[in-house]
């Protein structure tokens, strides 16, 4: 598009002013257009713009001029200016006069503006601070999208123009002062404050300043695999051919990256020029990198790029929260407990980690068929290799109940309770996708635990479970009680046989059962008359009981032979051994 005449511009301004042309709308679009095309390099420019005021008070908008300097640098007056904003136009017959490199805020409301951006003192200019040129004017900016145009007295304009809104109290920055009234040379203020009136701004890159512009994962949330790479952006701007040293972090608890563990890479060179494009040496570079991902497991990252501090360090860093999901899950569910009795330990779940890695608890998620609670993360968000986690309901009930709990234990607010009936079991990640889940029919008495016969991801079926055979009822934080490899075809033996009683021998009995079984064990005499109940209808599999040749009311049995039945249950087989008891 060619320069615009100031004869059409001076035509435009007075048509809007008879308001004869064609819908606002579409006179602005046609002038923000003409704007753009007449670049200035030198002169009074808008450099910046705050139309989402803090708060509700729209009386707190304000724009501002600079007076950008170049080799034909010289003092330039606001006499004779004007400011179009929509319908309102507001001329400038003042004396006021900008240095180069000098800046002039129009304010809505001056008052306002000294109340905020000055000591609040009433009066503008008693303070170090306000040392730049207040004036009011009649300005009335929109959040979403506008467009206001400074016009100088020979018909040169500047614009300043957005189509978005920004954060509350977050001001429009110009980029580069030569580079143009385009919309891309506008970006929201990046500085604590939001805004930076009288100011350089602070998205605008100085000579030997480097700004990261930007850190953007090509794919979001990215999917773990055993082998693979995390392919992210990095955009770098700054003026001049200058040394670059970038530094790249996982900030692994999302707080302030720089730890040695956090740390990545770190890479040095000159500032290179790349796929993007030059102009007065201000360059934007695109490098790709390949970020190993077996360093960085499923779960919430937030990678952080740092650059060589220099004199503006607020644009020196971006950031990116890349949420890396399970291909297969490596973290699972090993055991739970659903139906506990009154006064016992309450529902718990247990989880394992089955990888060679730590993996990230951040952002996961356990529940039921109904809902799920978040995980709360501990003093480390990380359970190791091997290492079991516990999630109770009631950490103060599960406690009580198991004493000689030394493991992790973290309870877990608003507890999707389990239906004694049947629900499900789920684990979530970060990225909302089921990690692992098992579903059941039923439950067990007696606060007894279903346990995971097969720790994988391969047996995860409910039939693939089963019923804690430990003495307590169920194994937290400890490897399961069931050996799905031990377990066989129903047998017991006893040894020693005969026992003495004058040696106070005692007698082992060792048991096999079928995965499931419940076991009986019972000691009659020769008259069929029980004498002792070692076991009766007792979750096993495989273990061993000692009988010390006592009855049931604990006096010792007479010398002779006695019956040892063992049964097991719903199966029905049976094993019958003759036991000896000597003198």
């Amino acid at each position: 598009m060619g320069v615009c005449k100031p004869e059409i511009i001076r035509v435009w301004c007075a048509c809007l002013k008879s308001r004869s042309l064609a819908p606002l709308g579409i006179t602005v679009l046609v002038f923000a257009l003409c704007a753009s095309a007449h670049a200035q390099t030198s002169g009074l420019i808008l450099n910046e713009a705050l139309a989402n005021e803090p708060g509700s008070d729209v009386s707190a908008e304000w724009v501002e001029l600079l007076n950008w300097p170049d080799a034909d640098s010289a003092v330039m007056c606001l006499d004779g200016y004007r400011s179009i904003d929509g319908t309102d136009t507001s001329h400038y017959d003042t004396s006021y006069c900008l240095q180069p490199g000098g800046y002039l805020i129009i304010a809505r409301d001056t008052t306002t503006f000294e109340s905020i951006w000055g000591d609040n003192s009433g009066m503008w200019g008693d303070h170090t601070s306000e040392d730049y040129p207040l004036i009011g004017g009649d300005i009335s900016l929109r959040n979403s999208s506008d467009t206001l145009v400074l016009i100088a007295p020979n018909g040169d304009s500047s614009a300043i123009w957005w189509t978005s809104s920004t954060e509350d109290s977050t001001s429009w920055e110009r980029i580069r002062p030569n580079g143009g009234d385009e919309i891309g040379n506008f970006a929201a203020c990046v500085a604590p404050s939001g805004s930076t009136p009288g100011r350089r701004n602070s998205v605008f890159p100085v000579i030997g300043d480097l700004a990261f512009d930007s850190l953007i994962a090509l794919e979001h949330p990215w999917v773990f695999r055993d082998s693979g790479a995390l392919f992210m952006t990095v955009t770098i701007v700054g003026f001049g051919d200058v040394s670059i040293s970038y530094t790249l972090y996982d900030d692994r608890n999302l707080s302030a990256p720089g730890t040695v563990l956090d740390k990545i890479t770190t890479i040095d060179g000159l500032l290179p020029i790349g796929e993007g494009y030059s102009s007065s040496k201000y360059l934007r570079v695109y490098q790709s990198f390949e970020d190993d991902l077996r360093h960085f497991m499923p779960g919430i990252h937030r990678y952080v790029g740092r650059i060589t501090s220099d004199s503006n360090t607020v644009n020196n860093e971006a950031a990116a929260v890349v949420t890396v999901r399970y291909s297969s899950p490596l973290l699972i569910i090993s055991e739970f407990l659903a139906n506990p009795e009154v006064g016992g330990p309450d529902e718990w779940i247990e989880i394992v980690n089955l990888s060679e890695q730590p993996l990230s608890m951040r952002s996961l998620r356990i529940g039921d068929s109904s809902g799920s609670s978040a995980i709360p993360l501990l003093f480390d968000d990380y359970i190791q290799s091997g290492q079991y986690w516990v999630l109770a309901e009631n950490e103060t009930a599960f406690l009580s109940h198991y004493p000689d709990f030394s493991g992790t234990l973290v309870q877990v607010p608003s507890w999707a309770s389990l239906n004694n009936t049947g629900d499900r079991v789920t684990l979530i990640g970060a990225g909302g996708e089921i990690i692992d889940s098992v579903s059941f029919r039923e439950t067990h008495d007696e606060n007894r635990s279903w346990e995971r016969m097969e720790m994988s991801i391969d047996h995860a079926m409910i039939d693939e479970w089963t019923i804690s055979v430990d003495p307590s009822g169920a194994t937290p934080g400890e490897e399961n009680s069931v050996d799905p490899n031990a377990a066989g075809t129903f047998t017991v033996t006893a040894a020693p046989n005969p026992i003495y009683l004058s040696a106070g021998d005692a007698m082992q009995i060792d048991f096999q059962l079928e995965i499931g079984e419940q076991l009986t064990l019972k000691i009659f005499d020769r008259s069929g008359r029980l004498v002792r109940t070692l076991a009766d209808g007792t979750p096993a599999a495989t273990g061993s009981v000692t009988w010390n040749a006592t009855s049931d009311d604990g006096r010792r049995v007479r010398p002779g032979p006695y019956i040892l039945l063992g049964k097991s249950e719903p199966a029905g087989a049976t094993c019958k051994e003759v036991i000896v008891v000597a003198p």
